[in-house]
């Protein structure tokens, strides 16, 4: 059995194709197997897409109690409903409340909301509150993530040349595939934390030493084998 398993070749890779999709189907499906939910016209994501609306015309500072009582302030815009829709942070909550709580939002009730970009902001930092590396290294997580996987650029090129790739890449993507994240636009997902967003998360590694050896985590030629992954 797999748990999380992610393939790590194929030319749209980088980009996460599948990530979007995924997520829209989440919040489309949650709606469909709750009653209330199914009894409104339309799918959750056209439910959501008026506050998504009021978010870009008007993103506004938020000051906002979540679950352990602390105070944070945050941009209420379309980038934090992304994090919300991608992130998952808390799990059960964002999928059950989500829907309910943009409707609210786009008649006129605010807090719903509020409190679950709040609890999402605090869910996604995946660090110990001491900052412990024993308990999460920030560092190894970019290292690993910033050498197994493909990139949009050439990891090889230095940090300035990847720079002026990744705008390439990116401004290439825009005018080609400008849904890849849909219902949110690449810039408005690119304002997700980096380890959400991924695609600008290495651009600033270290490049590897001439002389390292390069080892390619996927053979040529290998298939994957016809094993259930949960």
């Amino acid at each position: 059995m797999l748990d999380g398993a992610y393939p790590l070749e194929g030319p749209d890779y980088p980009w996460y194709p599948h990530y979007a999709p995924a997520m829209r189907d989440k919040f489309n499906r949650a709606c469909e197997r709750a009653p209330a939910c199914q009894a409104i016209a339309g799918s959750s994501l056209e439910h959501i897409a008026r506050t998504l609306e009021l978010l870009r015309a008007a993103p506004f500072s938020a000051a906002v109690r979540h679950g352990d009582g602390r105070s944070m302030r945050f941009t209420a815009d379309a980038s934090q409903l992304a994090i919300v829709m991608f992130g998952g942070s808390p799990a059960h909550a964002t999928v059950r409340e989500l829907d309910a709580a943009a409707r609210a939002f786009s008649d006129g009730d605010r807090l719903p909301l509020l409190r679950l970009m709040a609890e999402t902001l605090a869910g996604v930092d995946s660090r110990d509150p001491t900052r412990s590396p024993r308990q999460f290294s920030a560092g190894l997580a970019a290292a690993v993530f910033c050498q197994d996987p493909p990139q949009i650029f050439d990891m090889s090129l230095a940090p300035a040349q990847r720079l002026i790739a990744r705008d390439a890449q990116i401004t290439r993507r825009k005018s080609e595939v400008p849904d890849t994240y849909a219902p949110f636009t690449i810039d408005e997902y690119r304002g997700m934390p980096l380890d959400y967003a991924f695609i600008d998360e290495c651009v600033q590694w270290p490049a590897a030493a001439p002389d390292a050896p390069a080892v390619r985590l996927v053979p040529a030629g290998a298939r994957y084998p016809e094993a259930p992954c949960w």
